[in-house]
């Protein structure tokens, strides 16, 4: 399948296309026999027969751009003919095919809708190949449900099983998105010869054209310098198999129309040899393998670069796409048609976008490197992951060559959530964590059970209880309005009911929104704290649907918490476990300042001298309370029984910066510090934030960076949620697959050590997170391994 790139949006319907018809097309797109790595091949003993469609191409629609000409059937088959040429005149391939007919001369009608599409996809009709012109997209849309952006769809379809022949298959053409005045098909030619790959069995691959068009690196993504130009690539570099084209003037799709760019020839090549094949190249072959050095990794892509023709002579394949596993256990890959005497850097990239048969994994936050011959390690401290050891290829031989991706022991873990996972809270014990979904709903996630889906609440939230086991979140009503509502694991959503507000106000069960609304619960799970819609006037007209925090308990019931009756809206954010403390915020003036209820008692926590946002979480025992937007300078902030309201540092000089969360102790801190970003909105630029009393205020991200922690491609937003013993942290970021939550596992960080009196004699030792590590920067030593210059 290929998309219009200048049109490109991912949609549920395109990810049921994909696992329909099987045609997300790195390699051979359909394996016959994975156990002995063969793929489905035709048989070009003779050439492949194709057959084109009787017309017309399209059908042009009322009042047409200027310069738009008709495009006819002759004109359409000649691009046909054009397509299967490039790929039959591939020296080093044996594929040959050639046009023999229309579809009367097989007796088929025009291809035009639904009905007649029936008569050639999923129809036996003797063999070949069979283009379809869809002049106006309707067999796309009615037969395929195919978004309109879709340029063609092919795939082999029939086969002998016992031998692994291909012996029919198809590719449809979608007309209506030619560009207008491209009127011989020049630029839209290439459409045409990427679908015919696929049609002959080939997968999509990814050497150049992400760079082009998703602005991916040349080469590993944390390597500022490459050992090859960077400013010699041009949309003539495209490989006629990368799975988007921009058919429009200045785009890729004349230059995807032909072949000769080395990955294309290659991929044709294995697949269809000619005799001599792959020895009159050089070749690679080696493992992905996990920082263990042993465990294979499936789905990885694999570049080797010319380094004196780095864009033209560069040849990708993708880790396993020989075998196919579900899981990382093979890794293996093989690079021909390289040019003899040539040299070669070798590194892994990850796929940036399209569809791939070889499952690949969501994230590789060990990162890109380069092959690094004899140094090559999973130790990240002495495999430098920019060292490149260039590879010379040489005729009929094949080097060996295996890239294990780096760790550094010792560093904190970081564990990546699936896109669309919005990681929220954290059990007591750091193993199970609550979070939402993005447009709504509620998920449980733990190592043992994996997620659960909870609800699906349109726009609705989540809060989890500190063992894992309670929720609340809002779910729909009989009248399909949200109401917060508590599930107790294994059991059904229970509803909580309104409470009944006092005078003048009036509760508006109806005319607003929604009736209520929670994401927050204690931690023993005994207590969920929400907002309820009232009319604070009355019968008087001008305050209706205004926010009023209540709490429920299984014992108490449901009950509105005491604020002043100039508050226009108020809420609660987290509840202590005896209720002793209740925290949220009201807004009086347009803002949002932090409250709390003590024992019932509404007071506010902003001082004359430091007015302060919104509170954000208590501890269990009601000792510690985390905000933010303090100041002038809108920090987070932090306020203890025993030290009072303190402000904390910022990790962003930009907007609010808000403390999510904290250990139980109150000595751990982590969330929002900031924006490095000036633009309003702009969420990549928010940065997560770490602090205790020894740290102070640190970016999150540099303390891992330090420590030798991978998280390549993500941006760490914000710490959501804190284990109770400050050593697991939950978060949102964004990955390189979307906005998706994360976890680090830290009960030991590496510290370089300079023993006392002896400083030339520092080493990197590691120690608890916990009191070790403050102990060790008492007395001088740093955050993270120690560098050279240490």
């Amino acid at each position: 399948m290929l998309r219009n790139k200048s049109e490109f949006t991912i949609t549920s319907l395109l990810l049921v296309i994909f696992a329909a018809i099987g045609v997300n097309a790195g390699g051979p797109l359909r394996m016959w026999n994975a156990e002995q790595r063969l793929p489905y091949r035709w048989d070009v003993s003779s050439p492949v027969k194709i057959y084109t469609d009787l017309g017309p191409f399209e059908i042009l629609p009322p009042n047409p751009p200027v310069g738009t000409q008709l495009v006819t059937n002759e004109k359409a088959d000649e691009t046909v003919a054009f397509a299967i040429k490039q790929w039959t005149d591939v020296p080093s391939s044996s594929f040959q095919a050639e046009v023999v007919g229309d579809f009367a001369s097989i007796g088929l009608p025009d291809i035009n809708d639904a009905a007649t599409a029936s008569l050639v996809f999923g129809a036996d009709n003797g063999g070949g190949i069979h283009f379809v012109y869809d002049a106006d997209a309707t067999i796309l849309k009615t037969f395929f449900g195919a978004p309109p952006n879709v340029l063609g769809i092919a795939s082999p379809e029939f086969a002998d099983e016992a031998t692994g022949t291909i012996t029919e298959g198809w590719v449809i053409i979608n007309a209506k998105q030619r560009w207008f005045n491209d009127n011989n098909l020049t630029m839209y030619a290439g459409v045409f010869t990427h679908e015919f790959g696929h049609a002959i069995n080939l997968a999509h691959s990814q050497t150049n054209g992400a760079i082009l068009f998703y602005r991916d690196t040349y080469g590993p993504k944390s390597c500022s310098t490459l050992p090859y130009p960077t400013t010699t690539m041009t949309v003539n570099d495209s490989e006629t198999m990368y799975p988007f084209v921009n058919q429009r003037p200045g785009g890729n799709g004349a230059a995807i129309s032909t072949i000769d760019t080395a990955d294309d020839e290659a991929a044709i090549s294995d697949l269809y040899p000619e005799a001599g094949y792959p020895n009159t190249h050089g070749s690679i072959t080696g493992k992905i393998l996990q920082t263990d050095g042993k465990e294979g990794i499936t789905g990885v892509n694999v570049i080797a670069r010319n380094l004196d023709n780095p864009y033209a002579d560069a040849v990708s394949a993708m880790s396993g796409d020989y075998v196919r596993v579900e899981a990382g256990n093979d890794g293996t890959f093989t690079l021909n048609g390289l040019t003899p005497g040539a040299r070669y850097a070798l590194y892994t990239d990850m796929i940036v976008q399209g569809g791939f048969p070889t499952m690949q994994p969501l994230y590789m936050p060990e990162g890109e490197e380069f092959y690094s011959g004899a140094n090559e390690s999973g130790d990240g401290l002495t495999d430098d992951r920019c060292q490149m050891e260039p590879i010379t290829a040489v005729a009929g031989s094949t080097a060996t060559a295996n890239i294990t991706l780096n760790s550094v022991k010792g560093a904190p873990e970081f564990i990546p959530m699936v896109p669309n996972a919005v990681a929220r809270t954290v059990s007591a014990d750091g193993l199970v964590i609550g979070g939402g979904i993005v447009g709504g709903g509620s998920f449980r996630w733990s190592e043992k059970d994996g997620y659960q889906i909870l609800n699906q609440t349109q726009d609705s939230d989540t809060g989890m209880s500190r063992d894992g086991l309670s929720f609340a979140s809002d779910t729909p009503g009989p009248d399909g309005k949200r109401v917060a509502s508590i599930l107790r694991l294994g059991s059904e959503w229970q509803q909580l009911p309104l409470p009944v507000a006092e005078a003048p106000a009036v509760n508006m069960p109806t005319g607003c929104g929604n009736t209520s609304s929670t994401a927050r619960i204690s931690a023993d799970g005994n207590t969920v704290g929400g907002l309820g819609f009232v009319d604070t006037n009355g019968s008087l007209p001008g305050q209706t649907c205004k926010y009023r925090p209540f709490i429920w308990s299984q014992d108490g019931g449901s009950r509105f918490l005491q604020v002043p009756l100039s508050v226009k809206n108020s809420r609660v954010n987290a509840i202590s476990d005896d209720l002793s403390m209740i925290v949220g915020w009201h807004d009086t003036f347009g803002q949002r300042q932090a409250v709390r209820w003590v024992n019932g008692v509404y007071e506010e926590l902003s001082t004359p001298s430091l007015p302060i946002g919104e509170a954000h979480y208590v501890t269990p025992d009601g000792s510690t309370i985390t905000g933010g937007n303090a100041g002038t300078k809108q920090n987070p902030w932090i306020w203890t029984r025993d030290g009072g309201l303190q402000q904390l540092g910022r990790t962003g000089p930009n907007f609010s910066a808000y403390a999510l969360s904290a250990s139980d102790d109150g000595k751990v801190v982590g969330g929002l510090g900031g924006s490095v970003s000036p633009n309003i909105g702009d969420a990549s630029g928010n940065r997560a934030f770490l602090w205790t009393p020894e740290l102070g205020t640190v970016d999150f991200e540099n303390f891992l960076i330090a420590q030798g922690t991978y998280f390549e491609g993500w941006v760490l937003w914000s710490t959501s949620s804190i284990s109770a013993d400050g050593t697991t942290h939950i978060g949102t970021g964004a990955s390189p697959r979307g906005g998706a939550g994360w976890t680090i596992k830290m009960d030991k960080v590496n510290i370089c050590h300079a023993p006392p009196g002896n400083p030339d004699k520092a080493h990197t030792i590691n120690v608890p997170f916990r009191g070790t590590m403050g102990e060790h920067l008492k007395h001088g030593d740093t955050i993270g391994v120690c560098t050279e210059s240490e």
